[in-house]
């Protein structure tokens, strides 16, 4: 009789440690560059919702091709790889639309999508938070291992 409930706790301890585990694995910087400019993306992950500091810009030839971008707050986690910023999480129109800003983020592996829609207020004309963000590949630092020369003795 007391195996069933030492098999059911166990189970549910690999279950939280697992759920935990796939929330952190998503916090950390993530990066874009492309034809539209460049942005960072900085994540930290909980178990109800993502908090996050987004900067984009772009460089362009004429002042009219220039601009920078800010926007933070928290995401709401809405399935286990999709989170939504809607300015305040509860904060809807009559039609059910989201008021203000709204970003979805998307993730897969170490990349993640993000939708944006009526975000203008947030960057310039130029600019926008729509892209792939990439997580930099880890740095592998290989240490040169010398020979040393052979005596004979």
């Amino acid at each position: 009789m007391k195996r069933p409930k030492l098999i059911i706790i166990l189970f549910t301890v690999l279950l939280v440690c697992a759920t935990v585990a796939s929330s952190q694995n998503k916090s950390g910087t993530y990066n874009r560059k492309d034809k539209w400019g460049f942005g960072q993306l900085v994540i930290t992950s909980g178990k109800t919702s993502l908090s996050f500091r987004l900067n984009v810009g772009r460089i362009g030839k004429s002042m009219f091709e220039r601009c920078v971008g800010e926007i933070q707050g928290k995401a709401k986690w809405i399935s286990e790889n999709i989170a939504e910023y809607n300015g305040d999480f509860n904060e809807r129109k009559s039609d059910g639309e989201a008021v203000g800003c709204r970003l979805t983020f998307i993730f897969s592996g170490n990349t993640i999508t993000i939708r944006e829609g009526d975000c203008n207020d947030y960057h310039g004309a130029m600019c926008n938070f729509e892209g792939k963000y990439s997580r930099p590949a880890p740095i592998k630092h290989k240490i040169p291992i010398r020979k040393l020369p052979q005596t004979n003795k």
